[in-house]
C-alpha cells in the first residue's frame, strides 16, 4: 500500500513538473511555418519572415531549422529520408518571446500572412487545452489512488486489530481483572501498529524511491540524442527526480504510521467498551 502512494505521489509530482514545463515553453516560444508556394523563393520568404519578427516588439530571438531538421521531425511519421526528399516540406523558424511583454500575436500572424508567401504563425495555443485535460486526468487519479490506498490501509489496521484483540481476548480480560486499565491496554497495541506502519512505510518508500531513481537513471543513460529522446522530453520533461522531490516521499511513511496508530487506538477503544 505504502509503494502504492509513493508511486502516485510521484505521478503527481511529474505531471506537475510536465505541465510547468509545457506551459513555460508555450508562453515563450511560436513557430513560424513556411509552406513552398507556387511562384516563389523558399529563402526569399524566410528573409521577408524574419524582417517581419525583427521588427515585432516582444520577439528577443528567432532560429531558422534547417530543411534537414524538418526532414528529421516528420520521419519517424513518413518514412526514411529517400521519400522525404520528394515531399514539399515547410521550413519552420523558431521564435523566442518575452513572456512579460508578448507581442500581439493575432497582428503578428496577419502580418506574416499578408508579407510571407505561404506563410503562417503557430502560436500552440491549441495544445494547452489538450495539455490541460490530460494533466487534469492524471491528477485526479493520482489522488483517487491515494485515497484507494488510505481507505484500504484503514480497513486492513481495523481488520488486524480485531483480530488481534480476539486472539488474545484472554489475556485482555486478565489484564482488566488485574487493574489494567483501558488506555494501557490500548497504548500496547497502539505501540505495536506504530512499529507496523513504521516499517511498512520505509519499505514502501525505499520501494518507491528505488522505482523513480531507476526512471530517471534510464532516461537519462539515453544520450543517443535521436528524436525519440527528444520527443519524450518535449512531452513529459525532465523524468529525474530533484533532492526536494525525493524529500516528499518521506511523507509516505510518517502518513502511514499516523493512519496505523490512530486507527488502531480508535478500534481498540471502540472494541474495550463493548466487550468490557
Amino acid at each position: 500500500m505504502c509503494y502504492l502512494a509513493c508511486l502516485a505521489l510521484g505521478t503527481l509530482i511529474i505531471v506537475s513538473k510536465s505541465v510547468n514545463l509545457w506551459s513555460s515553453n508555450i508562453a515563450s516560444e511560436v513557430t513560424v511555418q513556411i509552406r513552398p508556394a507556387n511562384g516563389s523563393e523558399m529563402q526569399s520568404a524566410i528573409d521577408k519572415a524574419l524582417m517581419v519578427l525583427k521588427a515585432t516588439p516582444g520577439v528577443t530571438a528567432t532560429t531558422v531549422l534547417e530543411k534537414s531538421d524538418a526532414a528529421e521531425l516528420l520521419e519517424p511519421w513518413l518514412g526514411s529520408a529517400k521519400v522525404l526528399e520528394e515531399l514539399p516540406i515547410p521550413r519552420l523558424i523558431s521564435v523566442e518571446i518575452d513572456p512579460d511583454n508578448p507581442p500581439d500575436y493575432d497582428q503578428l500572424a496577419n502580418s506574416i500572412s499578408v508579407q510571407v508567401p505561404g506563410g503562417s504563425l503557430d502560436t500552440h495555443r491549441q495544445w494547452q487545452a489538450q495539455i490541460t485535460r490530460t494533466a487534469g486526468t492524471f491528477t485526479l487519479s493520482s489522488y483517487g489512488i491515494l485515497l484507494l490506498v488510505s481507505i484500504a490501509a484503514i480497513a486492513l489496521v481495523i481488520f488486524a486489530t480485531r483480530a488481534a484483540m480476539e486472539a488474545n481476548r484472554d489475556t485482555i480480560q486478565v489484564l482488566h481483572l488485574a487493574g489494567a486499565e483501558n488506555s494501557f491496554i490500548a497504548f500496547q497495541v497502539q505501540r505495536h501498529f506504530l512499529k507496523m506502519g513504521a516499517r511498512a512505510g520505509i519499505i514502501g518508500m525505499i520501494g518507491g524511491l528505488a522505482s523513480f531513481a531507476a526512471l530517471g537513471f534510464a532516461t537519462k543513460s539515453d544520450q543517443a540524442g535521436d528524436l525519440a529522446q527528444v520527443g519524450r522530453q518535449l512531452l513529459y520533461g525532465p523524468l529525474a527526480f530533484s533532492p526536494e522531490n525525493y524529500a516528499l516521499l518521506t511523507i509516505v511513511p510518517l502518513v502511514a504510521t499516523l493512519i496505523s496508530v490512530t486507527t488502531a487506538r480508535l478500534a481498540v477503544v471502540s472494541m474495550l467498551r463493548r466487550v468490557l
